[in-house]
């Protein structure tokens, strides 16, 4: 049972290493057997950071620089996401336990540099070009 349980969190933490817009980004970093998980929404600007898989801190952030502090079994823990880059929405989040950074970790929404953003550009432009046409369209079609 607990081999499940164990595979399960495996298949967990797999999925959610890939950033997406439903499920933003997620971070997962363990100190002396307490696995600690943070969460950030770019969509929602929803920040959350979990300990043992329970709620320890959430907050709405939109800004470049954000940190959650807590306390758990006498440690001071810091995490701290930082927006490196605004374009390709690359997060660098940090753990600090009692003051030292022990663990950095970045995931970026865009990756492939250049040639990746110009992709999601081509993309987005694509559906904007789309919807707008179905709209011209409609719009000819009904009250035309």
């Amino acid at each position: 049972m607990n081999n499940n349980i164990s595979t399960t969190r495996e298949l967990l933490v797999n999925n959610m290493s890939k950033v997406t817009i439903k499920d933003g980004f997620w971070f997962f970093f363990e100190d002396d057997g307490i696995e600690i998980a943070a969460n950030a929404s770019t969509f929602s600007g929803k920040e959350t950071v979990y300990v043992n898989d329970n709620p320890v801190s959430e907050k709405r952030s939109y800004g470049v620089l954000s940190l959650h502090n807590f306390q758990y079994k006498g440690k001071h823990y810091r995490v701290k996401f930082d927006v490196i880059n605004i374009l390709t929405q690359k997060v660098v989040c940090s753990l600090a336990i009692n003051g030292k950074v022990q663990f950095t970790e970045s995931k970026a929404y865009i990756t492939g540099g250049v040639l990746g953003f110009l992709k999601q550009l081509g993309f987005w432009i694509g559906i904007g070009v789309t919807v707008g046409f179905a709209a011209g369209f409609l719009a000819i079609y009904f009250f035309g």
